[in-house]
């Protein structure tokens, strides 16, 4: 491997790729990476603060808006993956802690309905399911 004083800027797992083969690199670098800049390090300790709320009628929620192509996805993402859907402890009801969910591109009720009834019902068949909303 091509270590030491030759790449020092490279972080290890970087490093470890420079022996592999080219096609290995880049399906490599392809890969999704998270990358916690400041501004995404603030949304994700503003949701954790949600997650510890206490439980209440009306809990708190957030919207997170901004610029096209600025990380909105990958935050959501990276921190609905913290805390994944599960069975509850009779393992009958699906427990979804997160139901993050992307506006549809028109304002369309039903569609807003069928995307979060996805996420929340991930094992069964939603088809149909916004003729009737």
């Amino acid at each position: 491997m091509k270590d030491g004083p030759e790449y020092p800027h490279l972080d290890p797992s970087a490093r470890a790729q420079l022996e592999r083969r080219s096609d290995e690199r880049l399906t490599w670098l392809l890969q999704p990476r998270w990358i916690g800049y400041t501004q995404a390090q603030t949304a994700l300790s503003r949701l954790e603060a949600l997650m510890r709320h206490p439980p209440t009628h009306r809990m708190p929620n957030v919207l997170l808006v901004g610029p096209t192509n600025n990380g909105k996805t990958c935050i959501v993402q990276h921190f609905a993956n913290r805390y994944p859907t599960r069975l509850d402890t009779d393992g009958e009801r699906r427990v979804c802690p997160i139901v993050a969910v992307q506006m549809p591109p028109v304002p369309d009720e039903g569609r807003l309905y069928e995307e979060v009834l996805g996420v929340c019902r991930t094992n069964e068949s939603i088809k149909g399911i916004r003729l009737k909303i």
